[in-house]
């Protein structure tokens, strides 16, 4: 049964922000296979974390002695599977009790983590955590309360924060009951939608190591899957390009699994998967030109340097191959059942700012694409894939990407030219 953690942070008896959160509660559990784990944080007595506190927890963390009791609170944060918090709104915040907790939880190896290069690692199992609370009056729409949960949440591993607030009760006291219950109903009607979490802002990782098992798999079509193919190259004429696209029988297994978990009327379109050494001499002739002819200044090294941002550079070393070229990355978008491709705020192969994954969460300029993308993302993440976060439309799987950011050796080497089973376009 999955464990639902419910952080009470509301001090008065008669706390109208207990009520909403009960009533909520309430609801969920009925509709849900949930086991409550209720967490009273004011008859804790939690004291701010001190230097010797600190001292102690450097030197629990040196021995590995995180199992001890002193960090149970941390333990069971990490282990829930959704969590709800409860704190009235003070003084532009929440009570200072909440942040002492929250400082008893913040533990390394525990709740948070960072890998050999500074990568923050998800430790905490919940991917949502809702926040009730209430005010007498009306607080921005973005308050500090927010930005800091968010912040929060984004070191655990959190990407879905849900705040909400009933606000104005000491201003209508006559219409509290009904205040409460409009909040509520917003809390059930979001709660029902498809929860579009956002996509993190991740950097692109220089890999130049990395152990491969070469695993033996072979390449299927995906038109033979049934997928709708629109191999760009092909299209554009380019040598070496094939009208299908092809990637290893695991890729296109999980690609059906990431398009069952796409909302009803979305199909993927692919653009291109297993991409033979030839054609990715092509791409990198072209853009190098492309950016030699843009950069006059720059050196030879620094010209290489700026197109590998684009393009990964050929190598007929099979055991370090350009992605493309394992059979496990894939370049795909969105299409509806009309067959109209989806607005993802760029055209495919558009190298520049607008086209990393993230880019729109920080920039509202264009919310359908943000959702799109954010489609996409979670679809093929959920399915198994990672994705390139400089391009919304690359995902990996079994490749050296795939490998760095779920903490694994690579699966499978590359596959050469000669061993290509498709129609090649001379």
């Amino acid at each position: 049964m999955k464990k639902l953690l419910f952080i009470n942070c509301c001090i008065r008896s008669k706390s109208r922000t207990e009520k909403l959160c009960r009533d909520y509660l309430d609801i969920i559990k009925s509709e849900s296979d949930f086991e409550l784990q209720e967490l009273f944080v004011p008859s804790l007595h939690l004291m701010p974390i001190d230097r010797a506190a600190l001292e102690q927890r450097d030197a629990d963390t040196r021995n590995q002695l995180l199992h001890t009791e002193s960090y149970r609170l941390a333990h069971d944060f990490a282990s829930a599977d959704a969590i709800v918090i409860a704190a009235p709104y003070w003084d532009a915040s929440f009570p200072s009790m909440l942040k002492v907790y929250f400082e008893h939880i913040c533990v390394n190896k525990i709740t948070l983590g960072y890998d050999e290069h500074g990568k923050l690692l998800k430790k905490c199992r919940a991917t949502r955590l809702v926040y009730i609370t209430t005010a007498g009056g009306y607080i921005r729409r973005h308050s500090s309360v927010q930005i800091y949960l968010e912040e929060l949440c984004a070191m655990f591993g959190i990407e879905d924060v849900r705040f909400y607030c009933a606000q104005g009760l000491d201003i209508y006291p006559h219409k509290v009951e009904q205040i409460l219950s409009d909040t509520l109903q917003e809390m059930l009607l979001d709660r029902k939608k498809v929860a579009l979490r956002g996509i993190p802002d991740i950097e692109v990782p220089a890999i130049t190591d990395y152990h491969t098992i070469g695993l033996e798999e072979e390449l299927v079509s995906l038109k033979e899957r049934g997928f709708e193919v629109c191999s760009q190259y092909y299209l554009n004429g380019l040598p070496g390009s094939y009208p299908d696209c092809y990637v290893r029988k695991t890729v296109a297994d999980l690609l059906e699994k990431a398009q069952s978990l796409l909302p009803k009327g979305i199909k993927f379109r692919i653009y291109d998967a297993y991409r033979p050494i030839r054609i990715q001499q092509v791409l990198w002739d072209y853009f190098y030109q492309t950016v030699s002819q843009e950069n006059p200044g720059l050196s030879e090294e620094e010209i290489e340097q700026k197109t590998s941002f684009f393009v990964s550079k050929p190598s007929y070393d099979m055991s370090h191959p350009p992605l493309h070229a394992t059979g496990g990355a894939v370049d795909l978008s969105l299409m509806n059942e009309d067959g109209e491709s989806l607005d993802m705020g760029t055209e495919f192969d558009t190298f520049k700012e607008t086209a990393w994954a993230y880019y729109f969460e920080k920039n509202n300029s264009n919310l359908i694409a943000r959702e799109n993308r954010r489609i996409l993302y979670h679809a093929m993440l959920d399915a198994g894939f990672t994705n390139l976060p400089s391009e919304w439309w690359h995902y990996d799987f079994g490749d050296k990407y795939w490998a760095y950011f779920t903490g694994r050796d690579a699966l499978y080497q590359g596959i050469s030219d000669k061993n290509f089973p498709g129609q090649i376009h001379e």
